[in-house]
């Protein structure tokens, strides 16, 4: 048998016959003449001769004479027959996990040391639970070094397994879809289902089952689902576990805005009434019922309107309100003063700003306008509360304060004042005014920490403002052209208006139109005086 190393054989057999009869060795005066060499040798599987020959051999001797000699040679041989080599694929037993295995491994059972396999592959894979016979793939060679060696071997196969078994237990969750809508009047619905859990297990829903949710008013709708509507399989699994979430669909109400009506009339002496509703969101079809609104005046101004009533929405005579998130914005009537057109004094108007002084809103703005400005000449201001906030050193107490203290603490609010630095007249957030030309009122600070600043005492606040003297009413002027009433004086911007001066007492907006108006009356009332006094000297003469 073929072992990688060369084999030998030597020698010979002699037999000798003398007629029929069989001899141990040659009658006496005969000689054997032998060859030098008889052998065959040789490594590789084959059959190796010793090339023996009649010529090889002979027999001699002094009684050769006497004897008819025949010789005859059956030559020797070796015979190298090839090695038994068994390729055993690889075979083994895994728990089903998802994944994809493979065994590859080839066990040669008879390959000589320092032979090498080569040429062949061999794969036994599979993924779900079962029993995978292996292959193998290609042709094997045997190599001994550079020396293809593969006739010298006698090669089997042997495919291996690989086994996966199946996996105890596994869990699916099965969740029915489920959406929110907004109420349309028409039925909607939601449909199917998702699956969560192991990609090789099959969900489906049994013949006549379904995964739907449907309705039409607002409302919660749901599919009902449960494990016995699916069929749930596998063959990787010794039990499946079936976990359920209904679906649903949620309806919600539809917005719906009722919007009063809202208009600006001029002022005519006569009540005005408005009683329009319009209504945002309501749905073709649909009426709208058992509600009211009205905004009504009749003298110049603003009134606000009111709803009375209980909506109600109705779609034929089905009331179908629940469906509707139902909101009411008032509108207003606005009525204003009627302007003639040969009246030479204009309609004057007023606005109202606030000024940080060094403060800033939220959103970085150091100058705020009141949201109702222009005012009306004479009407009636009411003070807003703080709107600004100001960091100031740690020592200052207002907003101009000196200090080198770099540590910043944020200053309280101390009120409003018609000048800057607090010299003027003082408000606080509620107080009411007339107002009679553009006001800028001035925010007055002082620090948390610092209430009262010992280089700076606080600064009293102006007295408050004694009533105006009334005017004397105006006489009667004799014939001649009525003077018009001078102006009003435009809006001016907030770094102009804003600087209120004071006389002490009264604050003093920067309006004074009226100065013309008190002289002329207060001459006026002077020239009827000494009319008056002339008149009774003359009769007193008379009457002596």
């Amino acid at each position: 048998i073929y072992d990688g190393t060369e084999r030998s054989v030597s020698g010979y057999d002699v037999t000798y016959r003398l007629g029929d009869q069989l001899l141990t060795s040659l009658p006496v005066g005969l000689v054997m003449n032998c060859p030098e060499k008889a052998k065959a040798a040789g490594t590789n599987v084959n059959t190796y001769s010793m090339g023996l020959t009649d010529r090889d051999f002979g027999i001699t001797g002094e009684m050769a004479g006497h004897y008819i000699i025949t010789v005859q040679v059956a030559d020797g041989s070796l015979t190298i027959t090839p090695k038994k080599l068994t390729l055993t694929g690889e075979s083994g037993n895994v728990e089903y996990d998802g994944n994809p295995h493979t065994l590859d491994g080839i066990t040669p059972e008879g390959l000589l040391s320092g032979h090498e396999l080569k040429g062949i592959t061999y794969a036994a894979a599979g993924t779900d639970a079962g029993t995978y016979d292996g292959t193998f793939d290609g042709e094997a060679k045997v190599m001994a070094g550079n020396a293809d060696v593969t006739k010298n071997y006698d090669i089997t196969k042997t495919p291996g397994k690989l086994t996966i078994s199946k996996q105890q237990e596994a869990t699916v969750t099965i969740r029915g879809s489920k959406e929110e809508k907004t109420y349309t009047g028409e039925k909607q619905s939601v449909k199917g289902f998702q699956v969560e859990g192991p990609k090789d297990i099959s969900v489906k829903l049994k013949s006549g089952k379904t995964a739907e949710a449907a309705g039409t008013d607002a409302g919660t709708y749901h599919m009902n689902l449960k494990a016995d509507d699916f069929d749930v399989t596998s063959g990787n699994y010794e039990k499946i576990n079936v976990v359920v979430e209904d679906g649903s669909l949620r309806i919600n109400p539809k917005a719906l805005t009722l919007t009063g009506e809202s208009d600006t009339i001029a002022y005519d002496g006569n009540p005005h009434k408005l009683d329009g509703i319009t209504p945002t969101g309501l749905i073709e079809g649909h009426e709208l019922t058992g509600i009211t609104y009205a905004a009504a005046g009749t003298d110049a101004g603003t009134y606000n309107g009111t709803f009375n009533g209980e909506a109600k929405v109705m779609a034929g005579d089905t009331d179908v309100t629940k469906n509707y998130e139902i909101s009411k914005v008032p509108g207003t009537l606005t009525i204003t003063p009627k302007i003639y057109p040969n009246d030479p004094t204009p309609v004057e108007q007023h606005t109202l700003t606030y000024d940080g002084n060094g403060g800033t809103t939220t959103s970085g703005a150091g100058i705020y306008l009141d949201p109702k400005s222009p005012y009306m000449s004479n009407a009636t201001v009411v003070v807003l509360p703080n709107i600004f906030t100001y960091s100031v050193p740690k020592n200052g107490k207002y907003a101009d304060a000196e200090s080198t203290d770099s540590v910043i603490r944020t200053a309280v609010f101390d009120g409003w004042n018609t000048a800057k630095d607090g010299s003027g007249t003082a408000y606080q957030a509620g107080d009411t005014f007339r107002i009679h030309s553009s006001v800028t009122l001035y925010a007055q600070w002082k620090t948390a920490d610092n209430p009262v600043d010992p280089s700076k005492p606080d600064k009293p606040n102006k007295p408050s403002k004694p009533d105006k003297p009334t005017k004397p009413d105006k006489p009667a002027k004799p014939n001649g052209p009525a003077k018009p009433a001078e102006p009003a004086k435009p809006n001016g911007a907030a770094g102009q208006t804003s600087v209120v001066k004071t006389d002490g007492q009264h604050p003093r907006t920067g309006d004074e139109t009226e100065l013309p108006l008190y002289a002329c009356g207060f001459a006026s009332a002077a020239a009827a005086l000494i009319l008056l006094r002339f008149l009774k000297r003359k009769r007193r003469g008379e009457e002596k």
